[in-house]
């Protein structure tokens, strides 16, 4: 670049300034020597003064020499350097000094800006509105472009301001997005990233300056008759918002490469910290920061900054204390984590032992033989039933660590190899074990169906020949009342005969069960079983829950699952539930239907593991219940639909006057044409539950036995073709021929019932879509 005559007039003075300067210097220095040799010894040498005489010339030579190198510098090569600046750099050119200021600011430099602009080729061009010094100043700098203050905040690409909290709030106007003018005007949505201000929904920010200059603008082109400016004015401002969009791209890159290049200059502190901390002696559990400390912690070392032994000397003595409490706190954890991998150990070997057993029951279906079973069929004549295999009780991971054997395993801080090693040391006392924990349970679910009930166990207890009991053990008791049962269930069978029902209402396939003894052998004759086992076994030894709610009510499913269902969430979650025979209770009302209803189907000796076999099949057969119904479904349903009629003429009966109508649809003790439920086969019952799940059908609440203090709720069906749960139950047990919206029932919003619950909030809450056993999932 060619010197202006400024830069050589500036030179040219810079060199006369030179030149006197050292002449002054020089005469000065004579004069003090000669001063200095007439006072001698009387008159001291003033050293303060002269020292600082004699230091300023020097420091204005050597600021002037440097300066005078610079200016010397050929100006191809000040061109040539300069051309090589990026715009940060020639920007901080400009404001070193006022001479360069001077230069770089006029008109002659205007190529320097555009070349150091064009070095960096991800910056937008310059906006036509802006110079481009202000463009290099807004995008690098960190002062306000109004006030010259200070100030964080990048600039705003929309509006082409950097500004203060005051200047913003002197100079920035909030705008309406509908307003006519605001497609005229430069706008600031006042996003996250938009440094301006965030604006409420439906505005945006302009620049006060702006909004007078549009609102004279448009007057005087109102007045001028010029019907094009708007137009024009709009087609710029939308040119802006697309370079204003373009440039808010670049300013957050260059702010997520900064945030990069900051994050990584904290990972290399952290990983010199780390470093020197193990040369210190210090192991990787103490530079783990524990919860308390973390945020002290990483204050400390968690910062944008070069670790120097300076620093590093300041800092260490810091450390030790979070370092020392870091140590305590992981060490715990790791123990806990140790003890975590213990039980998982355990659980596998367990899980190992649990899959070998053989199962409690396998069941196959038995071909059927005669035309009257083959007919019975829904669908097809030879329905398939898939294998069953019920596997026998086993300990939860809860129950485990309750064993002396297994506790103390996983409280020692051994290795996972070494639980191992122990594990199979006490094998045999751990089958021991279990086998011991599957008797006590049946015993005591035996002595919970007993309770109470000793006087009908006593007179079977007795001898012939003394006719006194002689204690020979709870399990002949149990074989008795079992034989008990039996006689009252043939009893019951001839009742039931001499209603009219000379054959079964329902025809349930039979299976092959083989049992395994409690030696491990199998067998296909019930009775080698412990008399415990035969009477849990039964269909009709059903249990209910003391309080709260059980998932199943026969045995061994009332057990707690080895495995939970539903896995997730922490460890501990996943260890299932200790047993607790207090939690359970016999429920006399659904054994008592499951009585009738097996004498009903013929079946009055069937096992609960024969039920559980014929799978989610049935359908009630005296109301239309919208899902099919595994056994315990079915036999709840019953159960509560009784209740209700109870409660029902319980009310009638103390207000004869109020006219209730509740008609008796469920009774099993009197003759009923209608059989008391159709078993489906599983191809059949699988296509009706899928075409019942494609209608909508809402919940809905009986407002008629609201009325008689009874919670009733049923679904509504509104596809053809389907029958609406709640219009049948209004229709035959209110005696409802039309049934009303908001009259006769209405919706229900208790709550998220995804099921059609048929029983009472208080007592029961049951899912009439699947068995409570495959869902596990309730609603209260």
């Amino acid at each position: 670049m060619p010197l202006t005559r400024a830069m050589t007039a500036a030179q040219t003075a810079g060199e006369d300034k030179a030149v006197t300067s050292r002449s002054n210097n020089n005469h000065t220095s004579r004069v003090d020597k000669v001063a200095d040799q007439d006072t001698g010894a009387e008159h001291p040498p003033r050293k303060r003064k002269r020292k600082r005489i004699a230091q300023a010339p020097k420091r204005t030579k050597n600021s002037k020499a440097r300066l005078s190198r610079l200016l010397d510098m050929p100006p191809e090569v000040f061109n040539e350097v300069a051309a090589h600046l990026s715009p940060a750099d020639l920007l901080s050119l400009a404001r070193s000094n006022k001479f360069f200021r001077k230069m770089l600011m006029s008109r002659t430099s205007q190529y320097l800006w555009k070349q150091a602009l064009a070095n960096d080729p991800e910056i937008p061009e310059c906006p036509p509105e802006l110079s481009e010094p202000q463009y290099v100043s807004l995008l690098f700098s960190k002062t306000c472009s109004s006030c010259g203050a200070r100030v964080l905040r990048r600039m705003d690409p929309y509006l082409y301001v950097r500004l203060c909290n005051s200047c913003r709030d002197e100079q920035v106007v909030e705008v309406s997005l509908l307003n006519d003018f605001s497609p005229m005007l430069p706008i600031s949505d006042g996003s996250d990233r938009t440094v301006i201000t965030e604006s409420p929904f439906g505005f945006g920010y302009t620049l006060r300056s702006e909004a007078l200059k549009v609102n004279t603008a448009v007057k005087q082109a109102m007045e001028n008759g010029d019907t094009e400016w708007r137009d024009r004015r709009i087609d710029e401002m939308d040119e802006r918002r697309a370079r204003g969009e373009e440039l808010e791209d670049y300013l957050d890159m260059i702010e997520d490469e900064r945030e990069m290049e900051l994050e990584l200059l904290k990972v290399q502190r952290r990983d010199q910290i780390r470093a020197r901390l193990l040369e210190e002696g210090w192991t990787e559990q103490s530079t783990r920061p524990s919860p308390d400390n973390s945020v002290e912690w990483h204050k400390l070392v968690w910062q944008p900054k070069p670790l120097t032994d300076r620093i590093w000397n300041n800092l260490y003595p810091k450390l030790i204390p979070f370092l020392q409490s870091n140590r305590t706190y992981n060490d715990e954890l790791d123990k806990k984590t140790r003890r975590k991998e213990r039980v998982r150990k355990v659980q596998a070997l367990v899980a190992s032992v649990r899959i070998a057993l053989p199962p409690l029951a396998h069941l196959v279906r038995k071909t059927p033989t005669t035309d009257h079973e083959s007919s019975a069929s829904t669908s097809v004549s030879a329905p398939i039933y898939p294998e069953v295999k019920v596997d026998q009780a086993f300990p939860s991971t809860k129950e485990l660590l309750a064993w002396p054997m297994i506790k103390n395993m996983i409280d020692d801080d051994i290795s996972t190899e070494e639980v191992e090693t122990r594990f199979s040391e006490i094998r045999g006392e751990f089958d021991r074990a279990v086998v011991e924990w599957r008797d006590r349970i049946e015993q005591d679910l035996v002595t919970v169906w007993n309770a109470g009930r000793e006087d009908e166990i006593a007179p079977e207890s007795t001898n012939k020949n003394g006719g006194k009991g002689k204690g020979k053990g709870k399990g002949k008791a149990v074989v008795r009342t079992t034989k008990a049962g039996a006689r009252k269930t043939r009893t019951s069978a001839g009742a039931a005969g001499t209603l009219g029902s000379h054959a079964a209402e329902v025809v349930l396939p039979e299976f092959i069960a083989t049992y395994t003894k409690p030696d491990g052998t199998p067998t296909t004759n019930i009775s080698d079983l412990s008399p415990n086992l035969q009477l849990l076994l039964r269909a009709d030894t059903m249990f209910g829950p003391t309080d709260g709610f059980v998932l199943n009510r026969m045995y061994p499913a009332i057990v707690p699952r080895a495995v939970p269902a539903m896995t997730g969430g922490p460890d501990e979650l996943n260890y299932g539930d200790r047993w607790n025979a207090g939690r359970i209770k016999r429920d006399d009302d659904m054994s008592a239907v499951a009585r009738k209803l097996l004498v009903r189907a013929g079946r009055p000796d069937a096992t609960s593991l024969e039920m559980k076999a014929l799978g989610i099949n049935f359908r009630c057969g005296r109301c239309n219940r919208t899902l099919t119904d595994g056994w315990e479904d079915l036999v709840m349903h019953y159960s509560v639909e009784q209740r209700r009629n109870r409660q029902a003429q319980e009310k009638i009966r103390s207000e004869p006057g109020r006219g209730f109508v509740y008609r008796t649809t469920h009774d099993l003790d009197s003759e009923n044409p209608r059989p008391f439920a159709h078993l489906m086969t599983p191809q059949a019952a699988a296509e009706y539950m899928i075409e019942s799940s494609l209608q909508h059908s809402p919940m809905m609440t009986c407002i008629k036995c609201q009325e008689m203090g009874i919670e009733a709720r049923y679904f509504h069906t509104f596809a053809p073709g389907f029958e609406s749960p709640i219009i049948e139950h209004l229709h035959n047990v209110h005696g409802v021929a039309v049934a009303q919206p908001g009259v006769h029932f209405q919706g229900w919003y208790g709550g998220p019932h995804l099921f059609d619950l048929s029983e009472s909030e208080d007592d029961y809450a049951v899912n009439d879509y699947d068995s409570e056993d495959d869902w596990g999932i309730y609603f209260s």
